[in-house]
């Protein structure tokens, strides 16, 4: 169970680390009223869980819930729903960083054989961007921050700038799509040297690493558009390896 922040999320995984169910719905983002936060990450709980609870509850052996690195107004509701249906249906219960979530999803639906420790794992979302290195399993530590400045000062993940990317393009992208539509974009396109994207640079801040000159998205992309009538995917190709080969030198 998930209420990090602006989805609520169900999933269920098996013994094998398979997925039988994985279910979200997405919350209005403009809106952070307290209190309706509250009220529809319950509401969307009560649907997702109801079949779960139906058909799977004797299965189910063991509820994780995501109950570190989210917002005041949506974590308490997953965390309570998740000790309730512990303690109504006699199962075990462990909490979960939201963070760490994101680096073990690598596991699921894949062998544990494919991965050799030491790893480095860039964790991106729209909320936040993080560096870690897991020296094996269970010794994962946190290195550095990654962020860009833009003219909000929230939402400072790269996974937002990539959703205005693509909105600033005419690319439809639904709410959280972004990062998969821009890499999606990224994959068909073909490098090229832009000028204005070699502006883009990466300071070292210590325990945070800042991506710069991301901002004004439309200076960025506009003047590179017109300049040589680019197609969308060789601007993603060649913004998202401008960025990614910044942050492997780093």
């Amino acid at each position: 169970i998930d209420t990090t922040f602006h989805t609520t999320a169900v999933a269920l995984i098996d013994s094998c680390g398979k997925i039988i169910l994985d279910e979200r719905r997405h919350l209005d983002i403009e809106n952070e009223e307290a209190d309706k936060f509250f009220n529809l990450h319950s509401k969307n709980l009560h649907h997702l869980l109801r079949p779960v609870i139906k058909k799977f509850i004797d299965q189910i052996s063991l509820i994780a819930v995501s109950n570190k690195g989210g917002a005041f107004h949506s974590l308490p509701v997953g965390v309570n729903a998740a000790n309730i249906l512990a303690a109504a249906y006699g199962k075990k219960l462990i909490g979960i960083s939201h963070e760490i979530g994101h680096i073990y999803s690598n596991w699921i639906d894949r062998e544990k054989d494919e991965f050799q420790f030491p790893i480095i794992s860039l964790n991106m979302s729209a909320a936040h961007g993080n560096i870690w290195v897991l020296a094996e399993t269970g010794d994962i530590r946190k290195i550095k921050e990654v962020v860009w400045r833009n003219a909000w000062g929230k939402f400072p993940g790269l996974g937002a700038f990539f959703g205005l990317f693509c909105d600033h393009l005419k690319v439809r992208v639904t709410r959280k799509e972004g990062g998969t539509v821009f890499s999606n974009l990224a994959l068909k396109g073909r490098i090229k040297k832009f000028q204005e994207f070699q502006r883009i640079e990466i300071d070292d801040a210590g325990d945070s690493v800042l991506i710069k000159n991301l901002y004004p998205i439309d200076d960025l992309i506009d003047n590179s558009r017109k300049r040589i009538d680019a197609e969308i995917c060789d601007l993603a190709a060649s913004l998202s390896d401008r960025i990614f080969g910044l942050l492997a030198e780093k």
